[in-house]
């Protein structure tokens, strides 16, 4: 279609609009739309949209929008937005985003966002934010140029700013920022500049190390240690 290819059901094969690809069911196959591609159902295949692509519900394949690439549902595959990427549900796979990522439920994968990357659920993998990243569950590797925070997490982080955790949560690994401000329990090692724990066992190292659960010596400077 030179401005636009259409259908009110589901669309099987190749598409190609000059402004955009739409589909009121399910497009499985290759769409291209000059402006975007949009599903009311699902999406599955390759998507590209010059400046967006949607689905309403599931997406999965690869897909790449200038601006951005949003799901109401699980997005699963390789995913491009020029500005962001967002998940209503699970995240799988490798995303993209030039300003954030987000999932509202799960991320298994890798998720890099220029600012940055966000999971309501459980991440498994490895999330890079420019500024910032944050999960309620971590489980891998978190990066960011500012800051992460966590609900709780088993792995690394690494944040030049701050690193947080919930008052119930746990962080079990090792943890690299200027301020670590573990207001649950921190199971590792802890390196900074200010280390806070509510309850620790294992190890800081910084500046000023303050562990709460200790009876004495519970602020050091240095080398701060619990079993």
């Amino acid at each position: 279609g030179l401005l636009g290819a259409g259908c009110g059901g589901n669309a099987t094969g190749v598409r190609v609009g000059g402004l955009g690809v739409g589909g009121g069911g399910r497009i499985d196959g290759v769409a291209l739309g000059g402006l975007g591609v949009g599903s009311g159902g699902s999406v599955n295949g390759i998507a590209i949209g010059g400046l967006g692509v949607g689905s309403g519900e599931a997406l999965s394949g690869i897909a790449v929008g200038g601006l951005g690439v949003g799901s109401g549902a699980a997005v699963s595959g390789i995913v491009i937005g020029g500005l962001g990427v967002g998940a209503g549900g699970d995240l799988t796979g490798l995303a993209l985003g030039g300003v954030g990522v987000g999932a509202g439920e799960d991320l298994r994968g890798v998720a890099i966002g220029g600012i940055g990357v966000g999971v309501g659920g459980e991440a498994r993998g490895l999330l890079i934010g420019g500024v910032g990243a944050g999960a309620a569950e971590l489980t891998g590797l978190a990066v960011a140029g500012f800051g992460v925070g966590l609900g709780s997490g088993e792995g690394v982080v690494i944040a030049p700013g701050f690193f947080k955790v919930d008052e119930n949560g746990t962080f079990r690994g090792v943890s690299v920022s200027a301020f670590n401000d573990v207001r649950g329990v921190q199971r590792g090692l802890a390196i900074g500049i200010l280390n806070i724990a509510n309850e620790l066992h294992g190890w800081q190292i910084g500046l000023i190390n303050i562990a709460r659960n200790k009876d004495s010596f519970s602020v050091l400077p240095l080398v701060n240690h619990h079993p």
